[in-house]
């Protein structure tokens, strides 16, 4: 799924109209190359946003599934407390509450999961950016 930049094209532009212009506070600044890091700022940003969606999309989806599952297993555990003999009613509540609860954490843990690696992924686009941009900028000051 590759999408362009919505800000490129702007940095582009903004980039060629700032080339042309050296500040007299400034002497020695590459321009260019600080327009190129900014831009490389705003792709890093994109990149780490498109990541965090497509997490809270993974994340989404999945509490769907873990409903749908949810609704059937009530509808099964409904289903077999209502059968069998009077023993089994006595134990059966007990251990489809144990089943539920551990089917609960077990959900529980997988959504923080996916949440944090989403979050991990996003973070480490961003620190990269970082230490990039600040070599960056440290080699466009001569």
């Amino acid at each position: 799924m590759s999408q362009t930049n919505p800000f490129s094209e702007m940095f582009e532009t903004f980039s060629k109209q700032m080339s042309q212009f050296q500040p007299a506070n400034l002497p020695g600044m590459d321009m260019d190359a600080v327009m190129k890091t900014g831009q490389a700022n705003m792709d890093a940003i994109s990149e780490a946003g498109r990541i965090t969606v497509e997490g809270m999309q993974t994340l989404a989806s999945r509490q769907q599934e873990m409903l749908t599952e949810a609704f059937t297993q009530f509808q099964d555990s409904a289903q077999s407390l209502t059968s069998g003999n009077g023993g089994d009613l006595m134990s059966k509540p007990a251990e489809v509450a144990r089943e539920n609860f551990e089917k609960s954490v077990a959900n529980f843990r997988e959504l923080a999961e996916i949440a944090s690696k989403s979050q991990t992924e996003a973070w480490s686009v961003l620190g990269r950016r970082w230490q990039e941009s600040v070599s960056d900028l440290q080699a466009s000051a001569k």
